[in-house]
């Protein structure tokens, strides 16, 4: 491979500087603000080619092509860890979360509630989507979607960027409006939409915004008590069809449905969950599987704990490290390398998720996944 100015040699090095390339990979590894970009460094020159900040462009100017292409294969590695694919698949119906950054409001003012709305029926059209119900609260948004095509992740893609530029251009704001990735429930419509619709609209009661849900303009609520379907954007009949056929009884049935959740609407009942991914039962994520042709591991949460607890119990015992010490703030080299092992082996044998782990030891979520990147990228190194 020929050489180029800005990379040095085919294999990285550069004749007469070994102390000044040593500098580079330093920074390089050190700074958290390198990207990869189509274009050589300050957008000129071939592809693959590693773009810095303009402040570490003097020291790290000069990599190959073939160690850029592996250093780049190893960042998509580790993020693809962390963050697992979307199960999508035709039909498949989710209940989507979406809060706002730092818990603060998404909606201002009435215009906000009704662009959001606008940009969802224009989705509902475009993609095909059915909307069974939602709840627009000041920081929080409920969604009830079905999706006719394997496509959730581009349509909440391209929703979530629409409604952040309008919400940053209306209120001269700038940067995210909707916090983190948002939470997408895979739901076993057949036993478990009616339900659903429920929780949903009974939000406002939880949040104290309105005793009388079928009141509360923000959300499908109103639009399932009608007397006639005045509502398009709402796929209500799928519902309503479990208490009768003509639309008067269905909706006076409705209402008196959501009226006898009113009662435990401050303690609702916990929709069985799986995996924190699935609101159904094991025969509903085996279905599932076989519709999206993915394999999905399905854990017993009770069998999870108690095999973190044997890891746990295994991994002191080992090393005389009491719970203490494994559990609290010590960050001697010794307790340290012990509490690594005992998170990771959890991680990969329990099955625990990052969020529990992290409330099991202590530290904050995105703690817990650097540890297990930096386990899982020491191992690829290897081999």
């Amino acid at each position: 491979m020929p050489s180029h100015p800005w990379l040095g040699t085919a294999n990285g090095a550069v004749p007469g500087h070994s102390s000044l390339r040593r500098k580079r990979r330093k920074v390089l590894c050190a700074s958290p603000g390198f990207f990869f970009s189509p274009k050589g460094p300050r957008g000129r020159g071939p592809k693959n080619f590693v773009m810095f900040p303009s402040w570490t462009h003097k020291l790290a100017g000069r990599f190959s092509v073939s160690w850029c292409q592996t250093f780049r294969s190893s960042c998509r590695r580790r993020t693809a860890m962390g963050r697992p694919n979307r199960i999508q698949f035709a039909g498949a119906c989710y209940h989507i979360m979406l809060q706002g950054n730092n818990h603060r409001d998404v909606f201002l003012n009435t215009q906000d509630r009704r662009y959001f709305l606008m940009l969802l029926r224009g989705y509902r059209e475009r993609c095909e989507l059915k909307v069974y119900a939602y709840c627009l609260l000041n920081s929080y948004v409920h969604l009830l979607l079905e999706t006719s095509q394997p496509n959730l992740s581009r349509v909440m893609q391209g929703f979530n960027t629409s409604y952040t530029k309008y919400f940053n251009q209306a209120h001269n704001t700038a940067g995210h409006v909707f916090q983190g990735r948002y939470k997408a429930l895979l739901v076993d419509k057949e036993n478990y939409l009616l339900e659903l619709t429920r929780y949903i609209h009974l939000a406002p009661v939880r949040e104290g915004m309105q005793e009388k849900p079928w009141r509360y303009q923000w959300s499908s609520c109103p639009a399932y008590i009608e007397s006639e379907t005045k509502e398009s954007l709402v796929d209500s009949e799928q519902v309503l069809r479990h208490f009768a056929r003509g639309r008067l009884k269905q909706s006076v049935r409705y209402l008196q449905y959501i009226k006898e959740g009113l009662a435990t609407a401050k303690t609702p009942e916990e929709l069985p969950r799986i995996s924190n991914l699935f609101i159904g039962g094991k025969e509903f994520v085996q279905d599932v599987a076989k519709k999206s042709g993915t394999a999905i591991p399905v854990a017993d949460e009770g069998q999870g704990a108690a095999a973190a607890q044997a890891i746990l119990t295994e991994v002191m015992d080992k090393h005389g490290v009491d719970g203490e010490r494994l559990f609290g703030r010590v960050q001697w080299r010794e307790v340290a390398t012990v509490r690594k092992t005992a998170i990771y082996r959890i991680w990969k044998e329990a099955g625990l998720g990052v969020t529990e782990i992290s409330r099991m030891f202590n530290r904050t979520p995105s703690a817990v996944s650097q540890l297990i990147r930096s386990i899982e990228t020491s191992k690829v190194s290897k081999n």
